[in-house]
C-alpha cells in the first residue's frame, strides 16, 4: 500500500489566437506502508497545440507521473513521455494524421527489499486517415508500428498493427 500527495500549479495561456499552451506541473510525494522510504519526484503534463489556419493542427504533448506496476509485483514506475501529431483536413470531410512518440520508463521499489533496474525506451508512431460521414460520426483506419527496448530483454519488442475504427461524439 502506498499514498502519495501532489502539489501542482496549472497555467492556460492562449499565446495567440493560433497557438495554446496548458501545464500543469509540480511535485509529489509518495510514502510506502512497507517501511521503504519515501520518493519525491516532479510532475508534470503539458500541451502546446498551434493552428496555422484552418484544418490544420499540430500538437506537442509532455508529460511526467508515477504509478504502480501492474507487471512487476513491489514496484512502481515513473513515466517521461513526448507525443508530436499534426493532423490536416481535406475536402472538408477527410483528415488525415501522423502521431509519433516516445516513452521513457523508470522502475522504483515500493516495498523496500527488491532492487529496481528495469528500464523501458518505447519508441511509436502512427499514420491514419479518417473521414466524416454525419457531423458526430467518423470512421477510418490506421497503422501503428512501435518498438519497446526493454534493460529486461523479456519485456522488450517491436510490432506492427493496423486496424478500422469509428467514433461517435456527442
Amino acid at each position: 500500500n502506498q499514498t502519495f500527495e501532489q502539489g501542482n500549479v496549472r497555467i492556460a495561456y492562449e499565446i495567440t489566437g493560433k497557438l495554446l499552451a496548458n501545464v500543469s506541473a509540480g511535485i509529489e510525494f509518495r510514502q510506502f506502508d512497507s517501511g521503504r522510504g519515501g520518493y519525491i519526484s516532479p510532475v508534470f503534463q503539458g500541451t502546446l497545440g498551434y493552428t496555422p489556419f484552418d484544418g490544420t493542427d499540430f500538437s506537442l504533448i509532455g508529460s511526467r507521473s508515477t504509478t504502480g506496476s501492474a507487471s512487476l509485483a513491489g514496484q512502481d514506475f515513473t513515466s517521461t513521455q513526448l507525443v508530436a501529431s499534426v493532423r490536416q483536413r481535406f475536402f472538408n470531410r477527410f483528415f488525415f494524421s501522423l502521431t509519433g512518440g516516445y516513452q521513457n520508463l523508470q522502475y522504483i521499489d515500493a516495498i523496500g527489499v527488491i532492487v529496481a533496474t528495469r528500464e523501458d525506451d518505447y519508441y511509436f508512431i502512427q499514420p491514419a486517415i479518417d473521414v466524416r460521414i454525419m457531423r458526430f460520426w467518423y470512421a477510418g483506419g490506421y497503422y501503428l508500428r512501435r518498438q519497446n527496448n526493454s534493460s529486461a530483454s523479456f519485456f522488450g519488442f517491436m510490432e506492427s498493427q493496423s486496424g478500422l475504427r469509428t467514433t461517435l461524439t456527442f
